[in-house]
């Protein structure tokens, strides 16, 4: 292992402005492999920027493929992204995006009474999953997911299902368990007004995900 990229909203980063948390699990990781991190983590985001701003990083750094190990922390279906004309340059790429919640539409979403929520909140989730799930796989890069918010993947209908059973869960750090409902358990929170994982919370969850790499990495050979 050379580096660990990184990709998720504000839980992988840290919240040392606004609650004075200094850590997140990918630092944790990266620091016990004493690795260069490359995050594109943001506050806020959604799933979408997660998969396309992972595809432009690994697009463009061709040189890094050999050695990367990949962290991506799924973020919640709610958050629709999309692009603006503002530039940012983070890890190289100028994009710069923004996040609507499906919930700001809720008079479009009463006009559309045969609207079936839940099946379109998975199948919006495991679009993205499955993206980079197949991208990983074809390019022979190591990585993990997890959910930092609840991904929504409870649709029952047969033809989501056939989806659903295409995720390949030994990739997968704590499957169907998400970060911030263990943390709002166990009262690993920076405030009850702010669900954020506390430095607890967020120690908690990063040591758990290095053992959970260092037993994929020795099984793996890496």
């Amino acid at each position: 292992m050379e580096r660990i990229f990184l990709n998720g909203c504000s839980f992988s980063t840290d919240r040392k402005k606004t609650a004075g948390v200094l850590t997140f699990p990918g630092k944790i990781v990266a620091d016990y492999f004493t690795v260069p991190l490359h995050t594109l983590a943001s506050a806020g985001r959604g799933n979408r920027r997660i998969a396309t701003t992972t595809q432009i990083w690994l697009a463009q750094n061709p040189n890094f493929l050999k050695g990367v190990y990949a962290i991506i922390q799924w973020s919640t279906p709610n958050r629709r992204d999309y692009t603006i004309s503002k530039e940012i340059n983070r890890e190289g790429q100028t994009l710069k995006w923004k996040s609507w919640k499906i919930h700001e539409e809720k008079e479009f979403m009463k006009k559309k009474n045969q609207w079936d929520l839940e099946t379109e909140l998975t199948l919006h989730s495991l679009e993205n999953i499955l993206v980079l799930q197949y991208l990983f796989q074809s390019l022979k890069i190591p990585y993990v997911m997890y959910e930092g918010l609840d991904c929504c993947l409870t649709s029952t209908h047969e033809d989501v299902k056939s989806l659903l059973n295409q995720i390949d869960w030994q990739r997968w750090f704590r499957p169907k368990i998400n970060q911030m409902d263990l943390c709002k358990k166990n009262s690993w929170v920076c405030s009850p007004s702010d669900p954020h994982p506390n430095t607890q919370g967020q120690e908690e969850w990063g040591e758990a995900l290095l053992q959970w790499i260092i037993k994929d990495i020795e099984k793996q050979g890496i």
